[in-house]
């Protein structure tokens, strides 16, 4: 990364106020090391005001919104923001009348702007209520005041919402009907100028969404695709890297965002898009659903971190050389003589969470059908504790024609002896939210996640599989 880069990384990290710890000297020192770098910044900031000018409706709020957002760049005692405010024009007049903004550095603070909260032009405006809502979610409103959503019937204009646990969901219904549901490990910002705009910056979302006018659809922007949506049923996995949609009912237009290529998708079909333009953008018909899954995972896991067990035999064969249990020539020998062996085994070790330990994985990374549950299903886990956990493991189930369903859970307790455990929990012990009387069966699998009650939780899955009981398949 050269200098300009890195300072207009730092710079727009500096405008949103999430400017890690120690870096405003940097930012200070290339601000004033080069004399075109000032000039990168007063571009920058223009942007962010002609951004939120557009976004204003009255000379007053225009007014106010530049003088807010000139206090916040005078925030830090540095050299550079005066360096820049002093390049600036100070009345509304002139900043509008600018033309000479570098069309890259718009989009890139566009897609800054868009992903936070101090972009929030229509937070103090209604815009939808809760209408459902388990666990801890964090919502950022107008001016950077972030609360915890606690209850349902709560009103809320725009802002950004934020899930970090495995075991949350919030469901927020528009005004005009339209429902969105994000779960697990997620964020999104909501605005509404004129037309529905989600932010889905990662996580998933499933949306139930009314008629919209033609000129007004509903916009879904994630990290590497826009959804432009008239009115449907979809849902959609956001990740740093790629998007997956599946349409249930009507039709969504996507676009990637690398190069613009634009795609149709319909009713039952799915397409993925990532930053590989060479990746071909073709929906593929919704396959028929299944009832068993052996997870793959290397490639099904969302939280945690997959090791593989070639990479664990060799910390296992250098500490043996190293106590000298082993020659370093034997070591060898054994390592490549496992080497033959199937190099996809291995586990996913817990990663430490706000809420605990966590591992997150989703059928869905590595298959294209439906994972349905029936009465019979059984869930199959086994892995390796290091130290006693009290621990849930989880189920986020949806409806097979689209739709969230729910949370399903599962108290566990593991024994700590380092040896391997194996249990198997019937799809009739998982407890949706504490309601005794819901049932898993006939909904669709999103996700598995298993929860340590300790951030320090040494635990280690090294497989998942869900399948039918035989008993209680030849019983019915």
């Amino acid at each position: 990364m050269n200098d300009r880069e890195k300072f207009e990384q730092l710079w727009n990290d500096y405008l949103e106020g999430e400017l890690p710890e120690g870096a405003d000297q940097d930012l200070d020192r290339l601000s004033t090391a080069k004399d075109d770098l000032s000039t990168v910044a007063v571009d920058s900031y223009q942007v962010h005001r002609l951004l939120g000018l557009k976004a204003q409706d009255s000379d007053l709020r225009h007014e106010s919104f530049v003088n807010s957002t000139m206090e916040r760049v005078l925030v830090k005692e540095q050299r550079v923001a005066p360096l820049v405010t002093g390049q600036m024009p100070k009345s509304v007049g002139a900043l509008v009348r600018l033309k000479s903004i570098s069309f890259a550095l718009l989009a890139t603070t566009i897609l800054v702007l868009i992903a936070s909260p101090f972009f929030q032009a229509s937070g103090d405006k209604e815009m939808a209520r809760v209408t459902g809502l388990r666990g801890l979610v964090h919502w950022t409103g107008e001016g950077g005041v972030v609360s915890q959503l606690k209850r349902q019937g709560q009103v809320v204009g725009g802002g950004t919402l934020e899930i970090r646990s495995a075991d949350a969901w919030a469901e927020l219904t528009y005004f005009d009907g339209t429902v969105v549901t994000v779960s697990g490990s997620a964020a999104m910002s909501l605005s509404d100028e004129q037309q529905k705009v989600i932010n889905l910056r990662h996580g998933l979302l499933s949306a139930d969404v009314t008629e919209q006018p033609v000129n007004r659809p509903m916009l879904v922007v994630t990290p590497t695709a826009e959804l432009n949506v008239l009115g449907t049923q979809f849902n959609v996995d956001a990740q740093s890297e790629s998007t997956r949609l599946v349409v249930n009912e009507g039709l969504v237009r996507m676009t990637r965002s690398s190069d613009g290529q634009v795609v149709d998708v319909d009713a039952q079909h799915s397409v993925v898009t990532s930053v590989d333009e060479d990746e071909s953008l073709a929906p593929v018909p919704r396959a028929q659903t299944v009832t068993a899954w052996v997870s793959d995972l290397e490639h099904d896991v969302v939280r945690g971190k997959w090791v593989s067990a070639m990479w664990s035999l060799g910390l296992e064969l250098k500490e043996a050389v190293s106590k000298g249990e082993l020659t370093k020539a034997e070591a060898i020998r054994s390592y490549k003589g496992a080497a033959n062996l199937d190099d996809s085994a291995g586990g996913i070790w817990a990663v430490p969470s706000p809420f605990g330990s966590l591992v997150v994985l989703s059928p869905r990374r590595s298959m294209e059908q439906s994972l349905v549950v029936s009465d019979s299903t059984q869930v199959l886990v086994r892995g390796r504790a290091f130290s006693e956990v009290a621990c849930t493991i989880g189920l986020s189930l949806g409806e097979v024609n689209g739709g969230f369903s729910g949370k399903y859970r599962k108290e566990m307790m593991l024994s700590g002896t380092g040896e391997e455990f194996s249990f198997s929990i019937p799809i009739s012990d998982f407890i949706e939210d504490g309601e005794v009387d819901s049932t898993a069966a006939g909904k669709e699998l999103i996700d598995w996640w298993c929860i340590g009650k300790s951030r320090g939780s040494k635990l280690e899955i090294t497989a998942v599989e869900l399948k039918a009981s035989p008993e209680i398949e030849a019983s019915q």
